[in-house]
């Protein structure tokens, strides 16, 4: 295994629907997708290129993904734009199509879940066994994973406790999930399900936002081996004692020395997508940079994911948080606290103005909400297929 410092290489993860042109019914055919480019055979991971391609755990999901660490951020969208267009281009033979945002706007999950059933089963059908993935949670979600290296332990214990002070912020500004079969629930539901799907269990969780941690061993103690305990009577195989078994919003990937982290609602196009990646990494390395990793108790940072989920770009962030950032004010809302912030982050000049649209016209959710006035779903979403065809924001 090769060992990368912070910030020297990036793992990017994006997970789209497959639907029907038409009608916008959710397709499973991802398995259809990966034969086409292996000669007809059934693997789990299939490079092209640049970007890999891989199954999920539903048949109507496919992910694509950095195929290895990649060092240059600012052009990797366009990798992925090139594989959405071939990718929709062999669904058109199916009368199919690419569909972006967080969730599928009218998906009943109870009746249109399809588990994936060649490599991996085991895991997929152990994890039905225990939580039922036959729900929101489960079946119904689609999101951007961001893997950021670490070199030592030294590097993991600063990474993981800088990213657990932006993870709050993300769904704030990244959330495009604001419809529950036909109805609004909150401007990021999926977060909503993410918290619940495995409320059995709830050391798997958490409280989203991880703890504080002081060493790798610490780590294990306090994370990892709680949830190995809790889920052994229910996987006596011990199929699911693996680290990624944690679903908390930031993993550590120990095998291969990287944190995961699982918090942002993908875009409606890479070029969006990229503009907020790249937000949350100069953020977490302007923490580091600037020695200013403190221990904010997990119940503020929980109050303002919570919060994020609901309110959007529209959340007031409390005094305690700014404080971090030498910010007087006792409240300010994020949209404010990021163009704030952009004065002194090295963030790149050519994405500003997606980054600016979010903050000016709300996250994709409030978009929707907005166009939802004038706007059938349907028509809504259909726009939506073409901005991901585009490759550009939806206003």
């Amino acid at each position: 295994m090769n060992l990368y410092h912070l910030f020297e290489v990036y793992g990017i993860e994006a997970e789209y629907m497959i639907v029907d042109k038409d009608t916008l019914k959710i397709l499973p055919i991802s398995d259809l997708l990966i034969k086409h480019f292996n000669n007809n055979v059934i693997i789990n991971e299939v490079e092209l290129g640049t970007i890999a391609i891989s199954n999920e755990i539903v048949k109507h999901v496919i992910e694509l993904k950095t195929n290895g660490p990649k060092k240059d951020l600012l052009d990797l969208y366009k990798e992925f734009y090139k594989i959405i267009l071939l990718l929709n281009e062999i669904l058109e033979d199916y009368q199919a199509i690419l569909m972006p945002t967080a969730m599928h706007p009218f998906m009943k999950p109870q009746q249109e879940t399809y588990l994936w059933e060649y490599d991996n089963q085991e895991i997929y059908f152990t994890y039905d066994k225990i939580f039922n993935c036959k729900g929101h949670g489960w079946s119904n979600l689609q999101s951007v994973h961001i893997n950021l290296p670490f070199f030592d332990e030294d590097e993991f214990v600063n990474l993981h406790n800088a990213i657990r002070l932006i993870l709050p912020l993300i769904p704030a500004l990244s959330a495009s999930s604001p419809f529950v079969e036909g109805k609004f629930q909150y401007l990021d539901s999926r977060l909503y399900f993410y918290e619940k799907n495995q409320e059995k269990i709830p050391s798997i969780t958490g409280k989203v936002i991880p703890e504080w941690t002081s060493s790798i061993k610490n780590y294990y103690e306090m994370i990892l081996y709680p949830m190995y305990r809790d889920i052994k009577p229910y996987d006596e195989e011990n199929i699911l004692q693996e680290e990624w078994l944690n679903s908390r919003g930031a993993i550590a990937r120990f095998e291969r020395n990287t944190i995961e982290i699982r918090l942002m609602d993908i875009q409606e196009c890479p070029l969006m997508d990229f503009s907020l990646i790249l937000l949350w990494i100069k953020l977490i390395g302007y923490l580091i940079k600037n020695n200013k990793i403190i221990n904010l108790e997990l119940e503020l940072l929980y109050w303002i994911y919570k919060n994020a989920i609901k309110y959007g770009t529209s959340l007031e962030l409390p005094q305690q948080y700014l404080q971090l950032w030498d910010i007087k004010q006792n409240t300010l809302f994020i949209k404010d606290f990021i163009f704030e912030v952009l004065n002194f982050i090295d963030y790149p000049e050519k994405f500003f103005p997606y980054l600016k649209i979010i903050l000016e016209k709300g996250n994709l959710s409030e978009r929707i909400l907005k166009k939802k006035n004038s706007c059938s779903l349907i028509e809504i979403y259909k726009q939506i297929i073409e901005c991901l065809k585009q490759n550009q924001y939806f206003l």
